[in-house]
């Protein structure tokens, strides 16, 4: 059996957040969407479990 792993810089990067996605305490990556200027969702709207996105990305 082989592994592949893909490396891709989509989401938070020095350009868009600064910042990881981050790996929480129970080892589930969240993966932050990018920041749209344009969007009205804002990423304390948006949930992932218990916790709010924003409280995720730090903003």
């Amino acid at each position: 059996m082989s592994v592949r792993l893909i490396l891709s810089r989509k989401g938070f990067d020095s350009s868009a957040g600064g910042c990881p996605s981050p790996v929480l305490p129970d080892a589930s990556l969240c993966v932050l969407p990018i920041p749209d200027s344009v969007s009205r969702i804002r990423y304390d709207e948006v949930s992932f479990g218990a916790r709010r996105l924003c409280t995720l990305a730090r903003c």
